[in-house]
């Protein structure tokens, strides 16, 4: 994503697609592009995320994924293995990129350049956080007063196909039935 960012600086704004998105509503982008253009304070709009039975999925409002614990142990050049010690992690908010729209102005490309879109943790022993791909680029932006906002326009997400393999056949399943049904109308 970072390569692709900064091979075309002379947009407007990157649209961020995962592959099972469907979108269903016509000028859903064009949308998107002018909730983002009337408030010059976001980063980014991030379209609602429905299912296929009209619904809407907030995964910023559910509940959090439990807190996971890493142990791990640290060796300096030369020296010898210290004891294991453990944190906690905790998972960070963040832009979800599904279906995100995302001005570009300095701040985004610097963020690009230097961070990457990856995800991100921060290690303390006192506890950490995790952040998903987006994550640490939604908490730059808060440094720079920036925030994203959830759009009117709703795009069907099916989530987790690209790096769940068990989940691909039963989502392409009701993928190809949802654009079957589309197909009729």
């Amino acid at each position: 994503m970072r390569d692709a960012v900064l091979a075309a600086p002379h947009c407007d704004a990157y649209l961020f697609v995962d592959s099972d998105v469907c979108f269903t509503t016509d000028n859903t982008i064009d949308a998107m592009a002018a909730e983002l253009a009337a408030d010059p304070r976001l980063f980014a709009v991030e379209a609602s995320w429905g299912s296929e039975d009209g619904s809407v999925y907030d995964h910023a409002a559910g509940s959090p994924p439990s807190n996971s614990r890493i142990r791990e142990s640290v060796r300096f050049a030369g020296g010898e293995w210290c004891e294991p010690y453990e944190f906690e992690v905790g998972y960070g908010d963040r832009l979800h990129p599904f279906c995100a729209l995302v001005r570009n102005d300095a701040p985004f490309r610097s963020t690009v350049e230097l961070l990457g879109l990856s995800s991100a943790m921060t290690q303390c022993v006192r506890g950490a956080l995790f952040f998903d791909t987006f994550g640490l680029l939604t908490q730059v932006m808060k440094t720079h007063d920036r925030s994203f906002a959830r759009s009117s326009q709703k795009v069907i997400h099916f989530g987790n196909v690209s790096w769940q393999s068990a989940y691909a056949d039963e989502k392409a399943a009701r993928r190809d039935a949802l654009l079957r049904r589309y197909a009729s109308i």
